[in-house]
C-alpha cells in the first residue's frame, strides 16, 4: 500500500464516526469505508494534492454517505473535475434510491431497428419491442432512451422519452463533458474521460430519469439536484439537514490563480495526517 493510500486510510479511520451518523443501516461504516478506499486506489490522483482538493474528496465521500450509496462504480462514483472531487450517482444508484422510496424504476436504450412507438395525451402508452439482433454500434445505432417508473401505491404507469438531439443536448450541456472534451491539459483536462466518454449508453440510460425527477421519491430528486448543479459548472454536495432533509450545496470552482495556494495548504494538511498516523503507531 502506498504511503499516500496509507495516509488517507488513517485518516478514513477517524472519519468513521461522522460516517455512521448518516449511513443507513443496510450499509454499515465499515462496508462503506471500504468501498471509498477502493474507489480512490483506482484513481490516485484522487489523493494527489497537486490533483485533487482533499476537503471537495471529504464532501464527495460524505455525499455518498447521505444517500447510502456505495462508491463502487455501479451506484455511485467519484469523479475528477479540475482540482475538485465530484460525488455522482449511477444509474443503479437512482434506481435503488427510487426503489427505497416504493418506485420501481428503469432506463432503456432504444435501436434504430427496434420496433418502438409511443402515445401521450388521456390514454399514454409505450410499446417497445427490441429487434433480434445483435448488432451495435453504427450498425444498430441508439436513437432514443426513455424511463418508466411505476409506485407500490398503486399510482399509474409514467414514462419520459428522448430522442437523440436531446440526449445530446444534455451531454454537451454538460461542465464535465466539455471539460473533458476541450479543458486546459494543465487543470487535468482534454482527456475525454468523463462518464459521457466512458459509457455513453449508460449516460443516456439516465438522462430520461433525471427528466423524470419530479414525479420520483424525494431523495432520487435530491441526487439529481446535485448532479444538475455539477452539470452548470459547479462543485456539488450533500449533506443531512438539521430537520433529516437532504441539504444540497454548490460552490464555484476555483479560479487557477487561487491553486498555488490550495496546493500549500493541502500538503500542509498532508504532512499532519502523516504524522498523526506515525504518533498513533507509536503510541
Amino acid at each position: 500500500m502506498s504511503n499516500a493510500l496509507t495516509v488517507f486510510q488513517g485518516e478514513l479511520v477517524k472519519k468513521q464516526s461522522d460516517f455512521a451518523m448518516v449511513l443507513p443501516q443496510h450499509l454499515p461504516p465499515e462496508r462503506f469505508q471500504r468501498t471509498v478506499l477502493s474507489a480512490v486506489a483506482r484513481d490516485m490522483a484522487l489523493l494527489d494534492p497537486s490533483k485533487t482538493d482533499r476537503a471537495s474528496l471529504w464532501r464527495a465521500c460524505m455525499s455518498a454517505a447521505t444517500f447510502g450509496l456505495e462508491i463502487d462504480n455501479r451506484l455511485s462514483c467519484v469523479v475528477r473535475y479540475g482540482r475538485n472531487a465530484q460525488w455522482i450517482p449511477m444509474v443503479a444508484g437512482l434506481v435503488a434510491l427510487a426503489q427505497n422510496g416504493g418506485w420501481l424504476v428503469q432506463g432503456d436504450l432504444v435501436r434504430k431497428m427496434d420496433d418502438f412507438d409511443y402515445t401521450r395525451g388521456l390514454h399514454p402508452d409505450l410499446q417497445h419491442k427490441p429487434a433480434k439482433t445483435e448488432l451495435r454500434g453504427g450498425d444498430n445505432p441508439i436513437v432514443a432512451a426513455y424511463a418508466t417508473a411505476w409506485s407500490n401505491q398503486g399510482f399509474k404507469p409514467i414514462f419520459e422519452v428522448m430522442q437523440m438531439p436531446e440526449i445530446l443536448r444534455v451531454r454537451d450541456n454538460s461542465a464535465g463533458y466539455k471539460f473533458a472534451e476541450s479543458g486546459p491539459a494543465n487543470k487535468g483536462g482534454g482527456k475525454k474521460n468523463s462518464l459521457w466518454h466512458k459509457d455513453f449508453a449508460a449516460m443516456a440510460r439516465k438522462t430520461p430519469i433525471r427528466a423524470l425527477a419530479n414525479h420520483l421519491p424525494w431523495s432520487v430528486q435530491k441526487a439529481i439536484e446535485l448532479e444538475t448543479r455539477h452539470d452548470e459548472g459547479k462543485v456539488a454536495s450533500a449533506a443531512p439537514g438539521d430537520d433529516g432533509t437532504i441539504v444540497v450545496e454548490a460552490t464555484e470552482v476555483p479560479e487557477p490563480h487561487d491553486w498555488e495556494e490550495l496546493e500549500a495548504e493541502h500538503a500542509r494538511q498532508q504532512a499532519e495526517s502523516a504524522e498523526s498516523v506515525t504518533d498513533d503507531r507509536s503510541s
